[in-house]
């Protein structure tokens, strides 16, 4: 148990020092392009001569990944509203990929690799409007334009159960696939010397479902050279709340909640003023 404690609080520690980081990061960005937004941009300059986008992205997340689309919709000359919806997989921080057979693989012969513990993956579709407000113009050359945005909605996560190969004789010649059931456990699921491996994707479409909310604030750094084209990078963070514990492991504590930081490319179009 002080093992635990340590290991928790030594956690806390990086996360911190993360978000520092972050921080920093952002303030010296603002001071750097701060000249920009000192220029008197009128609004059909660069990069504001338009009605609408759209775009789409992928992220890398602390604790996952995601695909997003967005449509953004301009109200005033440094204000838009935003709607996005994305699609999200997670990643419980004591899931580990591990091999019982190293010439296995996924797509090999052999055994499969597998995550020690694992209950349930993961995957959340999303749906968040908000607004996004401009920071910093961009200049006619080489410039960056800076936004901040902050967006909410609800979240959808889908449970899919994880199995994964035991064996089912003395010998080990044969085997079963099987997953963890809380009310009647199989000793052989948390035992390692009996599994053989992991059961592959096409196992456990026994679906399960937790409604919850969604919100996320962050950066967007949009350097594209051209008027009606969005080349961006995103950075800033998110959180997930269901409304019930989301049970990604077996021997482990699960929760509810899951706050993570992201970055992220975003590419799309923009419709000009006629």
């Amino acid at each position: 148990m002080p093992n635990l404690n340590v290991e928790y609080i030594f956690s806390k520690e990086i996360v911190k020092i993360h978000l520092m980081k972050y921080v920093l990061f952002i303030i010296s960005c603002l001071f750097i392009h701060q000249g920009y937004a000192q220029d008197g941009i009128s609004y059909e300059k660069k990069g504001f001569n338009y009605k609408y986008s759209f775009s789409g992205g992928l992220r890398l997340r602390t604790d996952g990944w995601c695909a997003l689309g967005e449509y953004a919709q301009r109200k005033k000359y440094n204000r838009s509203m935003v709607y996005l919806w994305d699609i999200a997989s997670y990643k419980h921080p004591k899931m580990k990929r591990q091999s019982i057979d190293p010439n296995g693989g996924i797509f090999g012969g052999g055994a499969k690799p597998f995550v020690y513990g694992k209950r349930y993956s993961l995957l959340a579709l999303q749906g968040a409007v908000g607004q996004r407000h401009l920071l910093a113009e961009q200049a006619k050359k080489n410039g960056v334009l800076i936004n901040f945005q902050y967006l909410g909605g609800i979240s959808l996560g889908i449970l899919k159960p994880y199995f994964i190969d035991v064996y089912s004789d003395p010998e080990g010649l044969a085997t079963e696939s099987i997953t963890y059931n809380p009310d009647n456990p199989d000793i052989r699921f948390l035992d390692i010397s009996q599994i053989a491996g992991g059961s592959g994707f096409g196992k456990g479409w026994q679906l399960k479902f937790r409604p919850g909310l969604h919100f996320q604030t962050g950066f967007q750094f949009d350097w594209s050279s051209q008027e009606d084209f969005i080349k961006a990078v995103e950075i800033g963070f998110s959180y997930d709340e269901y409304f019930k514990d989301v049970p990604l492991m077996a021997i482990v504590e699960n929760k509810a909640r899951f706050f993570n930081l992201y970055m992220g490319i975003q590419l799309g179009k923009k419709k000009k003023i006629l």
